[in-house]
């Protein structure tokens, strides 16, 4: 149940939603490509950021719940990483030419110590 939060994106300007859509999905499909799990429990946030200075200048990418398993090596988290940077940089050179910056942060979530639940409606 990887989370993919991405902030930075200016609120003047902001890319259309079908733009977002579809870099969401391209997120997507590389994290569920690189950790071998289903596109479906892989889900993506673009928050609007409160502030409107300096936005677009740096972009963000904070992946939470990534549960922590064998197979998910520090070399597959940072594969992954530079996987997700090289999207969003790709996003930024195209929608926010000022962007100088791209980074991720992929954050671990341990089932047998931290709490976690989930019900489908």
């Amino acid at each position: 149940m990887p989370v993919l939060y991405v902030s930075g994106i200016p609120k003047v300007n902001r890319p259309s939603q079908p733009a977002l859509l579809e870099h969401a999905t391209s997120l997507k499909m590389a994290v569920a490509h690189r950790l071998h799990i289903a596109p479906s429990v892989v889900t993506v946030f673009f928050p609007v950021d409160c502030l409107i200075e300096g936005l677009g200048e740096e972009l963000i990418c904070r992946v939470e719940g990534l549960f922590e398993n064998e197979e998910r090596t520090t070399e597959i988290r940072q594969k992954l990483a530079d996987d997700i940077t090289s999207i969003l940089a790709d996003f930024a050179k195209k929608y926010i030419p000022q962007c100088q910056l791209v980074e991720a942060a992929i954050g671990r979530f341990d089932q047998n110590t931290d709490g976690f639940s989930s019900r489908t409606l």
